[in-house]
């Protein structure tokens, strides 16, 4: 038997997960030294690119009158190179007449051409891609004609193209860790790879060897066009790293003035070896945050009443400032690392445990605080003193990370300090890793039973949830059985709200596994990270299972935020899918909530002259990819890979079937999902 679950429905009603006061149940997560979550680095968020993106235009057509777009563009390589059409509806494209001219004059004709939505699940525009079979060097002409209609027509049109060659330009912030007030340095770098090669399937593929180009081997320029969270755009020219003319490094200050979204083009000009000139331009998303919640260095602990177990819990709550930018019950993700101190000549400091997980802003002896738990079974056979090491404090809708001390004491009473030192170590369980919320949430639910405000819950049921602004399931429902569907359709959501949603959805199931699509899988991983549901009762096989979820992040989130400034942005912009944001959510989600996750992934099929999901995808992504997730990004470290399946792409409309609508792994899932 199926449901559908209607998020509105649910929003004005407590979850039967919840705790008092209308609050969601968290996890309290822990593990041992060895599972430490250390931040993501500045690196892991660079945005590489092969392409150009070339001036917006709007044509204006009225009943007798033609518009036309022309621009010029610098082809440089000798190999086949690709264009890109995007616009806000395919009606717009149907209309558009598109020439190309070679720097020879003659009128190229493209050897492929498709079209397909553009975007990310259900945020997605209108796109056509053209590939041309060769590339002469120099400037080309591209004109667009919007011909004359029944009536005036204002369209928009987005143009982009790509290179089949060796030079890209990579971009990367001097931190990911962006805040209101710093400065961030935009560094660009332009590079090469070593060599072209066809591979065995006939594929044009690039060397993975590759080498920074120099300044003084014709690396001329690099430029910079930032949007500011006011819309306000400032051009400014970026410098030269200036101490090596071996590497073609160019950097520009940022300041994060307000906060928001900072949109950072990034032009670079030079010339090939050969004296050939080149141009590329990358895209980087910026995303600033206030300091809104400033750990002062007071820990204060307090002894945990805990009905369900023995073991000694303590309330560890680290002291916040008071300041304007401090609201109480808002939502912070926290974490920090046990160390013991016992005095120790050859080891004077010896890591034990991390504790973390989500928090509200809360009062503790009259002031805000956040607060973790700490179960002192992780401590037993360790010494005391205890330091906190490493301390952070994170926003939940960029995972930036507001607040950060390098060591507080752990100030545990001196008689738990000693009997921990003659303690024997601990075997580890899962209630030491997540706490008791399973028990407290059963002890809620019958309370709930006992006053007559809910009802008895279901039981043995899969969620299936789709993904970013979906419009509709992506699944074939005739594969699943015992299944709700999951429905907040056209919507734009971070990952911690999306969360929420499906605590919400599975409210009134005492069990259930889940299944999700793109970002759904993301948020399920999330959910089963930081809040207790019926998922984690659930028996009998696999409690998440995923497909085509991008754990590493999409360049195409930062590339949809550019054109949505131009076409409008549809159900919402939405930045957690890019590289930043995903590489920085997934550095505090704990080893064993991965494990639990088994991936499936699809790719283009290969053998072809043209190989794709969706053509202007390809131009933007690096290869393999299913037209929004490359394979690079696909890997959830920890988790189990179901493998890559060839010929399946990321939703509908793409140029093979989506990866939602293969019937027998389906049912292949339905069997071994956990109810």
């Amino acid at each position: 038997m199926a449901y559908r679950v209607l998020i509105s429905c649910f929003l004005a009603l407590a979850a039967l997960a919840s705790a008092e006061g209308g609050k969601y149940v968290y996890k309290n997560l822990a593990g041992p030294a060895s599972e430490f979550l250390p931040p993501a680095h500045a690196k892991e968020a660079s945005v590489k690119s092969h392409f150009r993106v070339l001036p917006a235009a709007q044509l204006s057509a009225g009943n007798t009158v033609n518009s036309v777009y022309k621009t010029n563009f610098l082809a440089d390589g000798e190999l086949a190179f690709s264009l890109a059409i995007i616009c806000a509806e395919q009606k717009d494209l149907d209309r558009l007449e598109i020439k190309l001219e070679s720097p020879s004059g003659v009128l190229a004709e493209p050897v492929k051409v498709a079209d397909g939505p553009f975007g990310i699940d259900g945020h997605t525009y209108a796109s056509r891609g053209l590939v041309y079979a060769f590339a002469e060097r120099g400037q080309w002409v591209l004109e667009i004609n919007l011909e004359a209609g029944s009536t005036n027509t204002l369209l928009k049109v987005f143009p982009f193209v790509a290179f089949t060659d060796s030079v890209s330009v990579t971009v990367s912030a001097s931190t990911i860790q962006t805040l209101v007030g710093e400065t961030v340095t935009l560094n660009a770098e332009v590079q090469s790879e070593e060599a072209l090669h066809a591979n065995a399937e006939g594929t044009v593929r690039m060397e993975k060897s590759t080498h920074t180009l120099s300044l003084d081997n014709g690396v001329t320029s690099a430029s910079l066009e930032l949007r500011k969270p006011n819309g306000d755009v400032v051009d400014e020219e970026m410098k030269p790293d200036g101490q090596d003319a071996s590497v073609a490094l160019f950097s520009a200050p940022v300041a994060l003035t307000t906060p928001g979204s900072y949109q950072a083009v990034v032009l670079v000009r030079g010339n090939h070896p050969d004296g050939e000139p080149f141009e590329r331009s990358a895209i980087y998303w910026i995303n600033a945050v206030e300091r809104s919640a400033l750990l002062t260095g007071e820990v204060v602990v307090n002894k945990q009443k805990n009905e369900f177990t023995a073991d000694e819990h303590f309330s560890v709550s680290f002291m916040l400032e008071e300041n304007a930018k401090i609201q109480m019950e808002k939502r912070y993700r926290v974490y920090a690392e046990i160390y013991s101190t016992k005095a120790n000549a050859a080891n004077p400091s010896v890591p034990t445990a991390w504790i973390g997980g989500l928090s509200d802003v809360v009062e503790v002896d009259g002031k805000p605080a956040v607060t973790l738990t700490l179960n002192t079974a992780w401590l037993s056979g360790f010494a005391g003193p205890y330091d906190l090491l490493n301390v952070r404090v994170e926003e939940v809708r960029t995972y930036t990370t507001v607040s950060s001390l390098d060591r507080l004491h752990l100030p545990l009473p001196a008689s738990t300090a000693q009997r921990l030192s003659e303690a024997s170590r601990r075997p580890i369980t899962r209630e030491m890793r997540e706490g008791y919320h399973v028990q407290r949430r059963r002890q809620l639910r019958k309370e709930s039973l006992r006053r007559g405000n809910v009802t008895a819950p279901q039981a043995n049921k899969i969620i299936l949830v789709h993904g970013y602004c979906s419009a509709v399931t992506p699944y074939s429902l005739e594969d699943f059985t015992d299944y709700i569907v999951f429905e907040d359709f056209k919507k734009s959501r971070p990952t911690d709200d999306f969360a929420q949603l499906i605590v919400d959805a599975g409210s009134e199931l005492s069990s259930f596994g889940a299944i999700g699509h793109s970002q759904g899988g993301v948020a399920l991983l999330h959910m089963s990270s930081y809040y207790s549901t019926g998922l984690d009762e659930a028996t009998g096989g696999r409690r998440l299972q995923s497909l085509a979820s991008p754990y590493g992040g999409t360049p195409l989130s930062g590339l949809l935020a550019v054109i949505g400034d131009f076409l409008g942005f549809g159900c919402g912009d939405n930045q957690d899918l890019s590289y930043d944001s995903m590489r920085k959510w997934i550095a505090m989600i704990p080893l064993a909530n991965r494990e639990e996750v088994y991936y499936y992934s699809s790719q283009y099929q290969t053998g072809g002259l043209v190989n794709f999901c969706l053509l202007p995808s390809n131009l933007v992504l690096s290869w393999p990819n299913d037209g929004v997730v490359e394979e690079k990004s696909i890997g959830l470290d920890g988790g189990h890979n179901m493998g890559v399946t060839k010929g399946e792409c990321h939703s509908d409309g793409m140029n093979h079937p989506p990866i939602c609508k293969n019937h027998e792994r389906n049912r292949e899932i339905n069997s071994l999902a956990a109810r």
